[in-house]
């Protein structure tokens, strides 16, 4: 069970999610897009969310910045939450800038305000679950989306609520974090997506 929860706390790392949300997006939203489209749209996603952060982490493992890419010390994690709130911004107003896709727009406005908060906490010496956040956010706004458009993404809903558990509770096992840095995680990606929200509703 332990080896199983921990391969879906891979699969659904923070670094994986927004390509996963998109792509998602893209395959099931009512909004007639053609493929090549939506592949340029997430060739962005992907360079700008998956490539970039590598290749920065890397600069910042040589440069001693962070020691490994658990982030053990919260000092660590001001790096990296700082540089993913300036590519979550990047995101949106480059690549979903056109004003095609609000809600994918949203989505990565509100992104960078769940990571700009675990930022702030990570200040006052906080570490707040980035997994839990990055779960919580792509939930909210599948949610959101099924009521924005009238679509039913019940099924989608439930597997997200399903894997936000499933994440939560390897964390839990893995004692990376405490309970309470799993709620505070979760809270902050939920209500980050409720405020943008109002980009598209």
């Amino acid at each position: 069970m332990q080896r199983f929860l921990t391969a879906v706390c891979h699969i659904l790392h923070p670094l994986f999610l927004p390509t996963i949300t998109v792509a998602l997006y893209f395959y099931l939203g009512s909004r007639y897009v053609t493929l090549e489209y939506a592949g340029f749209k997430l060739l962005g996603v992907v360079i700008m969310t998956l490539f970039i952060p590598m290749l920065v982490y890397l600069l910042l493992r040589t440069s001693g910045r962070v020691s490994s890419l658990h982030l053990p010390d919260v000092t660590e994690r001001r790096w990296v939450l700082a540089i993913t709130v300036v590519i979550n911004i990047l995101v949106a107003l480059r690549v979903f800038q056109d004003g095609d896709f609000p809600e994918v727009y949203g989505f990565f406005i509100g992104s960078a305000l769940g990571y700009m908060s675990c930022w702030a906490l990570s200040l006052l010496g906080y570490k707040a679950s980035l997994h839990m956040l990055a779960m919580s956010m792509s939930l909210a706004f599948f949610i959101a989306l099924s009521i924005s458009q009238g679509n039913s993404l019940l099924s989608l809903v439930a597997l997200f609520a399903l894997g936000t558990g499933l994440v939560g509770t390897s964390r839990l096992l893995d004692r990376a974090h405490s309970p309470h840095e799993i709620v505070v995680g979760t809270s902050i990606g939920v209500l980050s997506q409720l405020l943008a929200v109002q980009v598209y509703l």
